[in-house]
């Protein structure tokens, strides 16, 4: 028969057998790991059951040992999470989750995604998303998760959101087009471009929120504005844009599980498990619009994570790429090899350039208001980010808010996503963000590590 005709007795009573002849190695009622990393590392952490196999004997009545194996213990995994943080992250996320007011301050309400990594050494500290299910709700509710409208069972610090697909990095991605007009020699940090709030380029009218006129490059990271990352694409060109974004670590995979080939050396299976979600970024020639779009972290490059954004975040702060991890180490095997961080540029006066305007972000640009001054003085902490409100075609905007802190030899890198509020990323964002700063744990996460 085929299993879709069993009863759910027959199917108990055919996972039995199963589990008998050891074709599996569970029984039908026992629990297992289904999502992230409890079902990528399910057969590390679960070990094998020991059995014993018998025949009857020759008198036909007592049976006979012929063959047995030893239980095998599953091995423990260290993450690279630190759990308080983690907690933190998604109180904070849980609080945003509806509509009303935090510290009172009114929230538009949606799910959303915090990442945040130490840029000194790619690790992972938290990956909260909400909302999230609980595992209850997986046992009991599982049917209707699928069909919730919210998407709770989708990972959004690592993949994509209610409609199924990644957000674009909208204005975080502006630093890179700012680094690469610089590199390439095609404007200066004290070079002025025109924003007049209008750009016609053909039938196509490109639009910024105010009027700059003259604006050099930190103004325009601080401001934000589209006009000038508009005419840098344009001078920039689309294949050599794209080819900086690579270097940033869009369109592949981070490798957040870069203990899979480590693992597999060692013999360990390791599934798919904790599905990050990545777009390929295209090979064939842009358009003139659609690389001026590029500028502004639009289409071609509408699809990344706050995985994605931290990343560059943190490669922003230190001058380097580092890969994330989240495996620290596995039982019997050690702590895993770091993966080796890549500088990003030779010229030091470049990079300094970029985050001169990313300071301004918090100084006098658009998350200025906004920032929670008191928390970061107590704190003593000051800090370099990046808003952004990407457009998504007939939905609402989402909202990002991301930097690194501090701004000298930075700890943290984070990147805070909010999924279809309508606001722009310094009202939606950084809210969420100063919650975080309120946070005991966050804290006194922050704390330990700035006294290291």
């Amino acid at each position: 028969a085929s299993l879709e005709d069993l009863t759910p007795n027959e199917l108990a009573e055919y996972e039995r057998l199963r589990v008998l002849v050891r074709e599996i190695d569970y029984t039908y009622t026992e629990q297992r790991g289904v999502l992230g990393v409890e079902q990528a590392f399910e057969p590390v952490l679960r070990g094998k059951r020991g059995w014993v196999a018998r025949s009857l004997g020759p008198d036909g009545e007592h049976d006979v040992e012929v063959d047995w194996a030893s239980a095998q213990r599953g091995l423990n995994i260290t993450l690279t999470l630190d759990i308080e943080l983690q907690r933190a992250c998604e109180r904070v996320l849980d609080r945003f989750l509806e509509p009303g007011e935090v510290d009172g301050a009114p929230t538009v309400g949606a799910p959303g995604a915090i990442a945040i990594l130490d840029p000194r050494t790619g690790q992972v500290r938290a990956l909260a998303t909400s909302p999230r299910p609980r595992r209850v709700q997986l046992e009991e509710e599982y049917g209707a998760l699928l069909t919730d409208a919210r998407g709770p069972l989708l990972h959004r610090a690592i993949g994509p959101g209610s409609t199924g697909n990644l957000p674009p990095p909208g204005s975080t991605f502006k630093p890179v087009v700012a680094l690469a007009g610089l590199e390439l020699g095609l404007v200066g940090a004290r070079d002025a471009l025109v924003c007049e709030r209008r750009l016609q380029i053909g039938p196509a009218q490109l639009s910024c929120l105010s009027t700059h006129h003259d604006i050099r490059m930190d103004r325009a990271l601080a401001k934000s504005c589209n006009i000038y990352f508009y005419k840098l694409a344009d001078r920039i060109g689309g294949e050599r844009l794209l080819d900086y974004a690579r270097r940033f670590g869009f369109g592949t995979a981070t490798g957040l599980l870069r203990g899979n080939e480590v693992l597999e050396d060692f013999g360990i299976p390791v599934s798919a498990g904790l599905r990050e979600r990545w777009v390929d970024l295209t090979d064939g020639s842009l358009s003139r619009i659609e690389t001026m779009r590029l500028g502004i972290g639009q289409a071609p490059l509408d699809d990344t994570t706050p995985l994605q954004i931290a990343v560059m975040m943190g490669a922003l702060g230190t001058g380097e790429l580092r890969p994330p991890s989240l495996l620290a180490s596995v039982e019997g095997y050690g702590t895993l090899p770091p993966r080796p961080a890549r500088p990003l540029t030779p010229r030091r006066d470049h990079l300094d350039a970029v985050r001169q305007g990313m300071e301004a972000v918090l100084d006098s640009g658009t998350a200025a208001t906004k920032i929670d001054r008191l928390a970061m003085s107590e704190l003593g902490i000051d800090m370099a980010a990046k808003t952004g409100t990407p457009e998504v075609d007939g939905k609402l905007d989402h909202s990002w808010f991301a930097g690194y802190l501090p701004r000298r030899d930075p700890v943290l890198a984070f990147a805070v996503f909010l999924e279809h509020t309508g606001e722009h990323g310094g009202d939606a964002g950084v809210p969420v963000f100063n919650a975080l700063l309120a946070d005991p744990a966050f804290r006194f996460y922050l704390e330990q590590e700035l006294d290291r």
